[in-house]
C-alpha cells in the first residue's frame, strides 16, 4: 500500500514535473548537438595530416576529471569570463553569467556536456568510417556527385549502425545526467537545471529523506529510458 502511495505522490509533484521537463529538454538538445559535432570531427580528422594529435586533443576531455572540467568551465562562463569576452569581441553585447541566469544555465550545461563527449563519439565514428567502402564514393564522384551528396547518400547510410549505437548511448546518458548539475549549478538558479537524477538525489539524501519516493522516481526513470530504447530499436529494425 505504501508503494502505491509513493507512486500517487509522484504524479502530484510540480517540482518533479519541472525536473522531468528539464531532463527531456537536455536529452533532446544534447543528443543531436553531440552527434553532429562528433560526425563533423570524425570526417575532418579521418584522413587529415596530424590527425593522431588532434584525435588525442579532442578525446582528452572525456577521460579528464569531471570536477576539473566543471571548475574550469565555471570560470570561463562567469560574467567577465573568457567566453563572454570572445562574444563581446564579436560585437555582441552579452555580459551575463551563464550559470547564474535561468535562461542560460541549461545551455551552459549542454555546452559543457557536448564539449566533453564529442571526442569520445568522434573516435567511435572514426572506427565506423574505416568500414565504409571508398569505391562507392569514387563511383559517385565520377557520376558528378559533390561532397555533400556523397556524405548524405553514401557515407551516412553506411554509418547507420554506428549512429544507432551513439544515439542509444547519448540518450541513456542524457536521462541520467547528474555530475554537471551538481558541480556547476546545483540544480539552479531556482529549478532551471534540476534534472530527474539530481531531484532523486535531493529527495533521498539532501532534504528530509524519502527513500520510498526516491525509489519510485528511479523506477519511473528506468521505464522511460527503457521505452525510448525500445522505440529506437524498433525504428532501427524498420529502417533495415
Amino acid at each position: 500500500m505504501r508503494t502505491v502511495t509513493h507512486y500517487l505522490y509522484f504524479f502530484n509533484r510540480v517540482d518533479l514535473g519541472i525536473a522531468l521537463k528539464n531532463t527531456v529538454f537536455y536529452a533532446l538538445t544534447n543528443v543531436p548537438l553531440t552527434l553532429v559535432c562528433a560526425i563533423a570531427l570524425a570526417l575532418a580528422l579521418n584522413k587529415a595530416k596530424g590527425a593522431v594529435a588532434f584525435r588525442t586533443i579532442f578525446f582528452f576531455p572525456y577521460v579528464a576529471s569531471m570536477v576539473a572540467i566543471c571548475v574550469c568551465w565555471n570560470f570561463m562562463l562567469m560574467k567577465d569570463g573568457p567566453v563572454n569576452q570572445m562574444i563581446m569581441a564579436l560585437g555582441i553585447n552579452f555580459n551575463k553569467s551563464w550559470t547564474a541566469d535561468s535562461t542560460m544555465a541549461m545551455w551552459a550545461i549542454i555546452l559543457v556536456s557536448v564539449w566533453r563527449s564529442m571526442g569520445y563519439y568522434m573516435v567511435i565514428y572514426l572506427a565506423g568510417l574505416q568500414g565504409c567502402n571508398p569505391d562507392l564514393n569514387e563511383a559517385a564522384e565520377l557520376d558528378g556527385a559533390n561532397r555533400w551528396q556523397q556524405f548524405w547518400h553514401i557515407t551516412l547510410p553506411q554509418l547507420r549502425p554506428t549512429t544507432f549505437f551513439v544515439v542509444i548511448m547519448l540518450t541513456i546518458s542524457g536521462f541520467k545526467v547528474y555530475d554537471q548539475m551538481y558541480m556547476i549549478t546545483q540544480g539552479g538558479p531556482g529549478t532551471a537545471t534540476m534534472t530527474l537524477v539530481y531531484y532523486i538525489y535531493n529527495v533521498a539524501f539532501v532534504n528530509t529523506p524519502k527513500y520510498g519516493y526516491a525509489s519510485a522516481i528511479s523506477m519511473v526513470l528506468f521505464v522511460l529510458v527503457l521505452i525510448v530504447t525500445i522505440i529506437q530499436f524498433r525504428g532501427s529494425k524498420g529502417e533495415n
